[in-house]
């Protein structure tokens, strides 16, 4: 059943949080597991090239130990 909304020109409404919130916390896992590696964990959002670089740069001069 459609109920468009007459509040905007699209009469589209919200997403709600519901469906929108699991989106960012899978693609971090799916980078984090990409990266595994490196041990590399994701605490902060947005994920950017830049910031992989950097932390892929920093573990590759220092490794984890075993």
């Amino acid at each position: 059943m459609e109920s468009p909304t007459p509040h905007n020109p699209l009469g589209v409404k919200g997403a709600a949080e519901r469906g929108t919130i699991a989106a960012p916390a899978a693609i971090v896992s799916a980078i984090e597991d990409a990266l595994r590696p490196f041990e590399i964990s994701i605490r902060d959002l947005p994920v950017t090239p830049a910031f992989l670089r950097a932390s892929m740069r920093a573990r590759s001069r220092h490794p984890a130990r075993p």
